[in-house]
């Protein structure tokens, strides 16, 4: 089950406190709340490598930044370059954090787990001479009677690659013995939606003795069998393509 759940409902069910991993109350602090979690322990999660550990530290700083500085119940000041856990102690101590804001994290790091399905995407490439000259000889042959005259010199283009993403991505555990835990784990399968060509808007100019007159961006629609090489060809940039928020 995703460790970050867990946490929440651990949180809810006992409490949350400040300054303590556990009081007397038998409430827990954020990172307290791991050691009841399944394969995981207090000693596993003072190692800031903890791939829990890097998401909650990675979440807060993004969502709550503002809350870094002087951890008065650890005599330290932290910034977001500490230590995660640090970072996390700091965010859960800090005098404005609330069990609200806790939670908001913790759903926040839940999500980087949970499964995905047809997140829409996109790519867009400047299409320049240089890129073109990457293409196989037969692309290129099919794409020029597509392209406005003289485009190289006169109209800016871009491609547009449009795709969906489904998967999942597990950061794995860290157990108190190796079968307790397992290490991370993920797929993302990105499934081609659309490749075009759009020329973006320009003024009217006269180049090399001839009117130009692309007014408006206009959609150049390619064949199917040209849409799937051009994902294939730019099928590296499709993957570092990040999902959005």
């Amino acid at each position: 089950m995703n460790p970050f759940k867990i946490a929440k409902k651990i949180l809810a069910k006992r409490g949350w406190c400040k300054g303590n991993r556990h009081n007397e109350k038998g409430q827990s602090c954020l990172l307290g709340a791991f050691e009841n979690n399944a394969g995981t322990s207090v000693y596993n999660y003072l190692f800031s490598d903890a791939p829990e550990v890097v998401i909650l530290k990675d979440v807060i700083v993004k969502k709550f930044s503002d809350r870094l500085g002087y951890d008065q119940f650890n005599n330290i000041n932290v910034g977001p370059h500490a230590s995660a856990t640090f970072v996390i102690a700091c965010f859960n101590n800090h005098p404005q954090t609330t069990l609200a804001d806790v939670n908001a994290v913790l759903d926040a790091c839940a999500k980087r787990i949970t499964p995905w399905h047809n997140v829409e995407m996109e790519l867009v490439i400047e299409f320049t001479a240089e890129l073109f000259d990457t293409l196989k000889p037969d692309v290129q042959a099919e794409l020029n009677p597509l392209l406005p005259p003289d485009w190289i010199e006169d109209v800016p283009i871009e491609l547009h690659i449009e795709f969906k993403s489904s998967g999942y991505y597990d950061p794995g555990r860290w157990g108190t013995r190796p079968e307790d835990g397992y290490p991370p784990e993920g797929a993302d399968d990105r499934v081609l939606q659309s490749v075009y060509l759009m020329t973006l808007a320009m003024e009217d100019r006269y180049v090399n003795g001839h009117d130009r007159r692309w007014i408006d961006d206009q959609k150049i629609e390619l064949p199917r069998d040209l849409q799937e090489q051009l994902f294939y060809h730019f099928q590296k940039q499709v993957d570092e393509v990040e999902l959005p928020e």
